[in-house]
């Protein structure tokens, strides 16, 4: 399979409380390079979503796709291309977790298919009590989870653990229309062959096989903390002792 393509940017949302938008702009942008191969910039972009769907003092992660698929097929909600030749009206299919379990577990069905994942978390920044990501990756070895920000060169991607993990939404796009640059219809594209592969490899067999691989994982990551915890009370009995 193809590697997935990273169009992430570094993203700024300054002073105000845009993190959603920035977000949502930065998992919409990666849907359509990877599952359509058609480039666009978040920068840009991400002011359409701020113009569409006010956020300046905040929104929520879960609520944003729902405002913005209503907006979406107005001409004020086209995404143009980078080349400015084509302008596409773009939904997307979504669905709400609130278990950190079945967060990774969708994010590792992303991962193969290279999508994000907008995520709230919890952070001890001023102002970013509630903070909104995109989810890009599951790290190997943990259950901790990656994604990219909007912070500017400060803290471009962060950590998503069990204990800040609020809530994320499974992210598809989907494309209900294109308009060239003489302002004609166009064929909706189709996705592109590297995303179709990859998305093939999810069949039943292969899901098999993440769920043995997920089950050894959490065997591997259980066995660990058994032996943390007996290193504990050993620590904990010979200090008591010591005393």
């Amino acid at each position: 399979l193809a590697m997935p393509i990273d169009s992430s940017q570094s993203l700024n949302q300054g002073q105000f409380g845009t993190c959603v938008a920035h977000a949502f702009a930065q998992a919409l942008i990666q849907g359509l390079s990877q599952k359509y191969n058609i480039a666009c910039d978040a920068r840009t972009f991400v002011t359409t979503v701020k113009a569409r769907c006010p956020c300046w003092n905040g929104h929520r992660t879960e609520q944003m796709p729902r405002d913005w698929n209503v907006k979406h097929a107005e001409e004020g909600a086209a995404i143009e291309d980078v080349d400015k030749t084509c302008r596409y009206n773009v939904r997307v299919e979504f669905r709400e977790i609130h278990s950190f379990e079945e967060a990774r577990c969708e994010m590792q069905r992303a991962q193969i298919l290279g999508m994000y994942m907008p995520c709230t978390i919890t952070t001890s920044a001023d102002g970013h009590s509630r903070h909104s990501v995109a989810l890009t990756k599951c790290y190997q070895g943990t259950d901790e989870m990656y994604a990219v920000n909007s912070w500017g060169a400060k803290d471009k991607h962060l950590d998503v653990t069990r204990q800040n993990f609020k809530v994320a939404i499974t992210f598809d796009t989907i494309i209900t229309a294109a308009t060239g640059g003489n302002g004609l219809s166009m064929p909706v594209p189709e996705p592109h062959r590297s995303y179709t592969d990859a998305l093939h490899s999810l069949s039943p067999q292969g899901e098999l096989e993440r769920a043995a691989l997920e089950k050894k994982l959490k065997e591997e990551m259980e066995q660990k903390r058994l032996v943390a915890a007996a290193k504990e009370a050993a620590n904990a009995a010979l200090e008591k002792k010591i005393i």
